[in-house]
């Protein structure tokens, strides 16, 4: 979750409040809100717009919490715009350009980093007391930070699992019980699947949201020195990263539009079912379930997969 940077004083740390509020931990919720105050009677409406990326699903529960936090807070009205996925960055970007920026937006770490490289966000850590601070872990702010500056605060965390189409493994004449676990063995899966039913086995949305510096993360390969003054990078383990990928590419074992499309392509490649595996969170398989049915009957779960065998 990320704040911008033009808002004031007063009203940065009432949105902090109901931010904190909105992350689903009771116990901050209750504080904040006996922390408030009432207003004069004249006190102006302060709005504050909220954007989030595709959480229909969850409107139940941001609008209580929305009406909850203002029948405490009288002074303050919230205008939560639900975004779509796909349009997200493109939509934000666009406000911030403009005269009509939201003061909060739901968005990833790194499409966060951007826009606080921009100086368009606050440093939220001005604004949270120690103790509410150190009940996030650690590594989830750390994904919020460029430089010494706090630019978001954490909502919600997932880790990528593996989720595969057991049907379409048998039908490749692979063992649905033992999937590959590592990248290397996916290599001759997303073979033999293409060879015998004409499929990929998975769409990689590989110019998408760094997915590359976290492949490189996944192969123990380093991005930058510590002061992020220097690549370090341009070394023959990167470069067999990049031949695994292109051979991958060249051999047509993953589709050419893994070089363009997003995440939603993915998700939609295997709801579809023509692709074997999709590597996203646990909370997409309620929506496979809803989309897709028959492909969530056939569907498996297995742990993340990995950059090698050591």
């Amino acid at each position: 979750m990320i704040v911008r940077n033009d808002t004031h004083g007063e009203n940065k740390l009432k949105i902090t409040r109901w931010i904190l509020s909105l992350a689903g931990i009771i116990l901050i919720l209750g504080l904040f809100i006996t922390g408030c105050t009432k207003p004069p009677e004249n006190t102006k409406v302060k709005e504050i717009e909220f954007w989030t990326l595709q959480l229909a699903d969850f409107a139940p529960y941001i609008n209580k919490v929305i009406s909850d936090y203002e029948n405490q807070n009288p002074d303050i009205k919230i205008k939560w715009i639900d975004v779509p996925f796909s349009e997200g960055e493109k939509r934000a970007l666009a406000a911030v350009m403009s005269n009509d920026v939201p003061d909060l937006i739901n968005m990833n770490p790194s499409f966060g980093s951007t826009l606080a490289s921009r100086g368009a966000l606050i440093d939220v850590k001005q604004h949270i007391n120690k103790e509410d601070y150190n009940k996030y872990l650690n590594e989830s702010w750390e994904s919020s930070k460029l430089n010494d500056v706090t630019f978001g605060i954490p909502w919600y965390i997932t880790t990528s699992i593996t989720i595969y189409n057991s049907d379409l493994l048998q039908k490749a004449g692979l063992n649905p019980d033992n999937p590959p676990k590592t990248y290397e063995e996916l290599k001759p899966a997303s073979k033999a699947i293409k060879e015998k039913t004409g499929k990929y086995a998975f769409m990689p949305n590989l110019t998408e949201d760094g997915q590359m510096i976290k492949m490189f993360n996944k192969y123990d390969v380093p991005i930058v020195n510590t002061d992020r003054t220097k690549a370090l990078f341009n070394t023959d383990k990167a470069t067999q990263v990049l031949d695994f990928w292109s051979n991958l590419y060249d051999s047509n074992y993953i589709p050419p539009e893994s070089l363009t499309e997003t995440h939603r392509a993915s998700l939609e490649r295997y709801q579809s079912g023509e692709s074997a595996f999709i590597f996203t969170g646990a909370n997409f398989l309620k929506m496979i379930k809803e989309n897709a049915p028959q492909v969530y009957n056939t569907t498996r779960v297995a742990p993340q997969i990995t950059g090698s065998n050591n």
